[in-house]
């Protein structure tokens, strides 16, 4: 019910970005998500893939407004540290 190390998101991150179709991540049943781990998966998938190919291969279903907010916030600091 609670991700939060930056090493099992890094884990999470090397098998979505190895799968070739759509991942879908249903967030059912979390309790915490931390900002390290939404950094770590979410913020360098985006810094690495493009923000495009995040939001066109990844589903996030069952996701708090809280979290939503936070993955955003990640994304965005991502994409504008590689855009310096």
């Amino acid at each position: 019910p609670n991700l939060s190390t930056r090493r099992s998101a890094a884990v999470l991150r090397e098998e979505l970005l190895s799968s070739k179709e759509p991942v879908e991540i249903n967030f059912e049943g979390i309790e915490l998500m931390s900002h390290s781990f939404a950094d770590e998966l979410f913020g360098k998938i985006a810094e690495s893939s493009g923000v495009e190919v995040f939001r066109s291969q990844i589903l996030l279903k069952n996701l708090s407004s809280n979290d939503q907010l936070m993955i955003r916030s990640v994304v965005n600091d991502r994409r504008r540290a590689a855009a310096s």
